[in-house]
């Protein structure tokens, strides 16, 4: 059973090669879906905040969270790009914690822009696996 800190180092990783690649037409797609989400995610972002704090898992978050600032500062990301990847960072770590539509809403925009939707869904189907963390 993998521990919440691999499992922090394998979404990090996941998400710096993602961002790295992304093309032109994501990151449209990013942009685009983060006008749509915005509220959505911001309260969303509060919940699974808090839920790592309750879960004393904070101190996760804020070294991963430097490290995909200075990617995203390094690959000169949009505004849009980087709140996305930043929550889709946070829906990743706290998965276990939160509720499936504060995931969604979190993790949304950053899959419809990199995978056109194929994340969430997939998930919901057993095509993906979030890991669990008991």
């Amino acid at each position: 059973m993998p521990t919440v800190a691999n499992v922090a180092v394998l979404v990090l990783q996941a998400l710096i090669d993602e961002l790295g690649a992304l093309q032109q037409s994501q990151i449209n797609r990013i942009a685009r879906w983060h006008s749509l989400r915005r509220p959505a995610a911001a309260a969303a972002r509060l919940e699974a905040l808090r839920a790592l704090a309750d879960a004393d898992r904070l101190d996760l978050l804020e070294p991963a969270t430097e490290r995909l600032a200075a990617e995203c500062a390094r690959a000169e990301s949009s505004a849009p790009v980087r709140a996305a990847a930043y929550d889709a960072l946070l829906a990743l770590i706290a998965s276990d914690l939160l509720p499936q539509a504060s995931f969604r809403a979190l993790y949304e925009t950053w899959d419809e822009g990199t995978n056109g939707g194929g994340g969430p869904g997939a998930v919901l189907r057993g095509e993906e696996v979030l890991f669990r963390i008991d």
